[in-house]
């Protein structure tokens, strides 16, 4: 059976640079020669011992759950490094496409035929009524109640 929780908040304070500690099951606190330091979960994955970084500014309680979710991806199959970088990418791409950054969008390239009045007047309309309620919502999770019970009906 392998140890486990075997440091504690003490232990993280004292350990010296250029340290690589196990709190056992994968989890490891590492303080490199300049003191940076960070939690580590070390897997096997295709018969290869791979690295996910979990966190630098978490507790130790935090990492062992961190370390909990990242085990049971590698119980299932699923590369954490890999689902962490996807994880990573997804958020991104939320805080990339806001319904703000998507209406602007839209009315750069709206359609030439319109007038430049209709124009402004739905930017105006955008700006004044609909931006500050959902303007910074990802375009992802804006649904049609969303608009109903937001913006048409507050």
């Amino acid at each position: 059976m392998t140890k486990r929780n075997i440091l504690n908040a003490l232990e993280l304070k004292r350990i010296e640079p250029g340290t690589t500690k196990s709190d056992g099951e994968g989890l490891y606190y590492k303080v490199d020669k300049k003191g940076y330091s960070c939690f580590v979960f070390k897997f096997s994955w295709n018969n290869k011992i791979e690295e996910c970084h979990i966190g630098s500014n978490i507790t130790l309680a935090e990492a062992r759950k961190e370390k909990d979710r990242l085990r049971e991806l590698v119980k299932n199959g699923v590369n954490p490094r890999i689902q962490k970088q996807r994880e990573k990418a997804e958020l991104q791409y939320k805080l990339d496409n806001t319904f703000k950054t998507i209406a602007e969008d839209w009315l750069k390239n709206a359609r030439t035929d319109r007038a430049k009045r209709t124009v402004e007047a739905d930017k105006a309309s955008l700006i004044r009524d609909v931006f500050p309620i959902i303007g910074n919502m990802p375009i992802t999770d804006v649904k049609p109640i969303d608009i109903i019970d937001r913006v048409i009906r507050p």
